[in-house]
C-alpha cells in the first residue's frame, strides 16, 4: 500500500466514524430529549418521534458510507494537494450534519403541531450555569456540535499553515518512556 491508498483508507474511515458516532446521538440523549428537542411527558414516548428518529440514524448512516465511498475515489484526483483533500473530507463532514439539521426541524415541527409546551419542570441535573448564562441540554443542544466543529477547523487550520514546517518524517507514537517508537510521514499526520 502506498501513502494515497492510506490517505484514502483513513478519510473513508473516518466519515464513518462520525457517521456512526452521530447516528448513535439519540440512544444517549435523556428521556424526552430527541436530537436536541424536548417534549412533555405526555409526548415524549410517541410514536411519530420514533419515526423521525428511525429516519435520521438510515440518513446519517446511509450519507455517511455514500460519502465515505465518494471520499475514498475522489482523493487520488486531489493527490498532491492536501488542502483540496481536506477541504473534501471537511465538507463530507459538514454534509453529515443535514440529517440532524432535518431531524431536528422536523421535531420541532411536530412539537409545534402538538402545542406541546416542554417539560415542566428541567431537573437540576441538566442545568449549568457558565458565565450568568444556561447552557446544555435544556438548550437544543445542537450548539455543541458547533463548538467540536470549531475546534476541528482551528486544528485543522492550525496545521495547515504549519505544515511546511513540519519534517517529512514525524514521530506518531511514543514508549511509557517518552521515547519516540513509531514514524509517519507528514501527510499522515495532517490525515489523522
Amino acid at each position: 500500500m502506498n501513502e494515497l491508498n492510506i490517505l484514502q483508507l483513513i478519510y473513508a474511515v473516518s466519515i464513518l466514524i462520525v457517521a456512526i458516532g452521530q447516528s448513535l446521538v439519540p440512544r444517549f440523549s435523556g428521556k424526552g430529549l430527541h436530537l436536541g428537542v424536548r417534549f412533555s411527558e405526555r409526548n415524549a414516548e410517541r410514536s411519530e418521534i420514533d419515526d423521525v428518529i428511525n429516519r435520521f440514524n438510515w440518513l446519517t448512516l446511509g450519507l455517511g458510507v455514500a460519502l465515505a465511498v465518494l471520499v475514498f475515489f475522489v482523493t487520488p484526483l486531489f493527490a498532491r494537494s492536501i488542502v483540496l483533500q481536506l477541504f473534501v473530507l471537511l465538507l463530507a463532514i459538514v454534509l453529515l450534519t443535514l440529517p440532524l439539521i432535518r431531524g431536528n426541524k422536523k421535531l420541532k415541527d411536530l412539537k409545534a403541531e402538538w402545542n406541546d409546551p416542554g417539560p415542566r419542570i428541567i431537573p437540576e441535573n441538566l442545568k449549568r450555569e457558565i458565565l450568568g448564562k444556561e447552557f446544555g441540554l435544556i438548550a437544543n443542544g445542537l450548539w455543541l456540535h458547533s463548538v467540536a466543529f470549531l475546534i476541528f477547523i482551528a486544528c485543522t487550520a492550525y496545521t495547515l499553515t504549519n505544515y511546511d514546517k513540519l519534517p517529512e518524517i514525524m514521530p506518531t507514537h511514543f514508549n511509557f518512556k517518552g521515547q519516540a517508537n513509531g514514524f509517519s510521514p507528514k501527510s499522515h499526520s495532517i490525515a489523522l
